[in-house]
C-alpha cells in the first residue's frame, strides 16, 4: 500500500489546521503545523502530484499559507531602514532573500515560521509539476485582491526553488518568461487609487487604525517591494539568461 495518499490527507488536515491557528494559536503552534507540513512535502518528492493534482488540496494548501501570511502594512519603514545606514554599508543578503526589505506580519513575529513557509515553497518549486502551480497562483492574484501581496510572495519563492541555470530546461524558462510578464504588468504597477475623483482607496487589512491613504500607499510601496524582489528571484535563477529577457 503507498504512503503518499495517506501523507497527501495529512498535508490537507495540516493545512486545515493552520487555517484554524491563524488567530487562537501561539506562534510556537503554527511553526509545529508548518513544519509537519514541511515535513510531508519534502518526504513525497517527486511524488507530490496527487497533492497539486487535486483542486481541493492545492486550494487549501496555498490559501493556509497565504492568510497565515497577511502583511501588516500599518507602517513600512524600507526608507527608514535604508536612512539609518551609512553610504559604507556592506549589504550581505546572500543568505536570506527575504531578510531585507524587513517583512512584518500581523499574525506572528518568529522568523523561524516564514523560514519554513519559504522552505516550503522551494520544496514545491522543486516539483515537476510547477507551470500547474504557477498558473493556480497567478489566477489566484487576478481574482482576489485581498491576497495581492501574499500571491506576489508565494510566487517568487516557488520561483528560489526552481533548478539553476546550468540545469534549467527550456519549459522552465518559459515558464520564467510567464511569470516575468505577469510581475511587469501594468496592472500590478498601477499606483493610482481605485476612486480618484474622491480620493479614497479601499484597502484589506484585518486589524488596523492607521488612516486608509496611508495604508494604501503602505501597500503599494510593499507590493512594489515584494515585485522586485520576485523579479530577482526569477534573475537568479535564470543566471546569465535572464539578459536575453
Amino acid at each position: 500500500m503507498s504512503l503518499c495518499p495517506i501523507i497527501t490527507e495529512d498535508i490537507y488536515s495540516s493545512t486545515l489546521k493552520l487555517i484554524g491557528s491563524k488567530l487562537l494559536s501561539s506562534d510556537d503552534q503554527k511553526l509545529v503545523i508548518l513544519r509537519s507540513i514541511h515535513g510531508y512535502v519534502q518526504i513525497l518528492g517527486d511524488s507530490i502530484d496527487g497533492l497539486l493534482l487535486s483542486s481541493n488540496h492545492l486550494e487549501k494548501l496555498v490559501m493556509s499559507l497565504a492568510n497565515l501570511l497577511e502583511f501588516d502594512i500599518s507602517m513600512v519603514s524600507v526608507v527608514e531602514e535604508i536612512s539609518t545606514h551609512t553610504h559604507t554599508t556592506q549589504w550581505d543578503l546572500s543568505g536570506n532573500s527575504n531578510a531585507w526589505p524587513q517583512k512584518r506580519f500581523l499574525y506572528f513575529k518568529k522568523e523561524e515560521i516564514l523560514m519554513t513557509i519559504c522552505n516550503i515553497c522551494h520544496c514545491l518549486g522543486q516539483s515537476k509539476y510547477k507551470q500547474l502551480l504557477i498558473d493556480f497562483l497567478i489566477e489566484k492574484l487576478h481574482s482576489f485582491e485581498l491576497f495581492l501581496l501574499q500571491f506576489i510572495f508565494l510566487i517568487g519563492n516557488i520561483v528560489e526553488g526552481f533548478t539553476k541555470s546550468s540545469d534549467i530546461t527550456t519549459a522552465q524558462t518559459d515558464l520564467i518568461e510567464e511569470i516575468l510578464e505577469e510581475l511587469l504588468s501594468p496592472a500590478l504597477w498601477d499606483l493610482s487609487p481605485e476612486d480618484k475623483e474622491i480620493g479614497t482607496v479601499k484597502i484589506f487589512q484585518s486589524e488596523s487604525n492607521t488612516p486608509n491613504r496611508v495604508m494604501y500607499s503602505n501597500s503599494k510601496l510593499c507590493q512594489i517591494c515584494l515585485i522586485l524582489e520576485s523579479i530577482a528571484k526569477c534573475a537568479k535563477v535564470l543566471g546569465i539568461e535572464f539578459a536575453s529577457f
